[in-house]
């Protein structure tokens, strides 16, 4: 799944979005709106509504793709603190907790999840299609906006940094 957020000032409404693929079939494409916020918990967001749609779908193996360095590289460094209960101060603790608190009951479960990045604006199909779905839902405040998608798309799922 590849996640996406858009924020119209910061903070300022919010939107979200995630691009559901199996294989390189793209399926799905979801965007809503946040209300007002920031940056980074609407990121955080896209990356907790990811993990939860792939428990209730009963995955067995969840690749995130998020354009946003600070989830990425927060999510490695600070897992492994927050399954000891040494969690630094940090913000939206709320949704930090509640992000790793549903990757490891998915891993519990037995689902590999791993969660990558790519750089943004840099013409990656599905993270240019989250990008674009999530500054939709950015101004369509109040709107879940659906796509079903039944074609291929070239999926890079990791590019260097």
């Amino acid at each position: 799944m590849h996640t996406d957020a858009s924020c119209k000032g910061n903070p300022g409404p919010t939107g979200m979005a995630i691009i559901v693929h199996e294989g390189d079939m793209a399926t799905q494409g979801f965007g809503w709106s946040g209300g007002t916020g920031y940056n980074h918990a609407a990121e955080l967001s896209a990356v907790l509504s990811a993990l939860n749609l792939a428990a209730i779908r009963q995955a067995e193996h969840v690749i995130i793709v998020t354009d946003s360095d600070y989830v990425h590289l927060k999510s490695r460094d600070w897992y492994g603190r927050w399954i000891e209960g040494r969690l630094p101060a940090i913000a939206n603790p709320q949704l930090w907790n509640a992000m790793f608190r549903m990757k490891h009951d998915l891993e519990l479960a037995g689902v590999d999840v791993s969660i990558q990045c790519v750089r943004a604006h840099t013409g990656h199909v599905l993270n240019e299609r989250a990008d674009r779905l999530a500054g939709m839902a950015c101004k369509r405040q109040g709107e879940l906006i659906e796509e079903d998608y039944q074609y291929s798309l070239p999926l890079r799922l990791s590019q260097p940094a």
